[in-house]
Formats: C-alpha cells, sequence, structure tokens
C-alpha cells in the first residue's frame, strides 16, 4: 500500500511542508482570481495584485529550489504542488508567468499534468 504521506520523521514533516505551501499558494491564487474577476476594473486594487502576485512568485521559486528533490514516489505533497500549479494556470495564468525563472519546475509539472489523474480532471 502506498503511503501519500509518511508516518515518520523528516520525510513526513518534508511531505506536509510541501501540501502547507501548496495550500497557501492556492489561497493566494484565488485571492487575486477574486479581486480580478470580481471587482469592477475601476473597484481592483493594483497594490494587493501586486502583493498577491509576489506572493505566488517566492512560493514558485521556493519550488523550484525544492523539485529537484522530488522523487518517483509520488506523496501528497508533490500531488499538492502539482495541482496548485494547475490552479495558476487556470485563474491567474494573465497575471503570473510562473514558468519564467523556473525551468525545472515546468518541467516537472508538464510530467506531472500528463498523469491520467490529471487529464481525467482537467477543467472544460
Amino acid at each position: 500500500i502506498r503511503q501519500f504521506i509518511p508516518p515518520v520523521g523528516k520525510a513526513r514533516w518534508s511531505v506536509l511542508r510541501l501540501q502547507a505551501l501548496s495550500d497557501g499558494l492556492m489561497e493566494t491564487v484565488l485571492s487575486l482570481a477574486l479581486e480580478i474577476n470580481r471587482r469592477p476594473e475601476n473597484e481592483r486594487s493594483p497594490q494587493w495584485i501586486d502583493r498577491w502576485c509576489a506572493t505566488i512568485r517566492r512560493a514558485v521559486d521556493s519550488l523550484e529550489l525544492e523539485v529537484k528533490d522530488f522523487d518517483d514516489a509520488l506523496n501528497l505533497g508533490q500531488i499538492a504542488v502539482g495541482c496548485a500549479l494547475s490552479y495558476v494556470d487556470l485563474r491567474a495564468a494573465d497575471f503570473v508567468f510562473w514558468r519564467e525563472g523556473c525551468p525545472e519546475l515546468a518541467a516537472w509539472h508538464a510530467g506531472f499534468e500528463l498523469r491520467s489523474s490529471m487529464q481525467a480532471n482537467r477543467p472544460e
């Protein structure tokens, strides 16, 4: 039986930290998307948009440094990262160009998106 969260030790905390970082990334993308897509253009806050874009950038830059440590045994942290990056593409592609400066993360994500589970659950 595959364990998506290691039961103990450093590996467990590494997976849980990746999940937490990804959750924060998705929350930030949601805030950005709501500001851009739900508020009238004349009421949008450029300061908040810039802040959220910078937060997203810091998160993906951090993930770029860590992606080399991802292994073939998919875990909850990696699933969360893949889904969060796909969510950035879905909701903020016109504002956040996360692949710039993150070639290893972009390559990993391209492979992740080819998984049958990701293909079967793509939004239309």
